[in-house]
């Protein structure tokens, strides 16, 4: 059986996405996305966290996709 987990992650791309290629020829991009987290601690004062989080796409055309779309603007 084929398993595959997923995950969204939403967030803010905070620098350009950089593309690598593995010793036998396969191609991966890496990009860098910044998340908030809001909550309130145990004495209910707000809190307000920033979590970093390096994501890997694999695939040349979808790492060509994320290195050209990736940061616009």
């Amino acid at each position: 059986m084929n398993a595959m987990n997923q995950i969204i992650i939403e967030g803010n791309v905070v620098r350009n996405p950089t593309m690598k290629e593995t010793p036998t020829g396969k191609k991966v991009s890496i990009l860098p996305i910044a998340v908030n987290h809001f909550y309130k601690d145990a004495a209910g004062k707000d809190v307000d966290e920033v979590g970093f989080y390096d994501v890997e796409a694999w695939g040349e055309k979808f790492t060509e996709r994320v290195v050209k779309y990736g940061l616009q603007g």
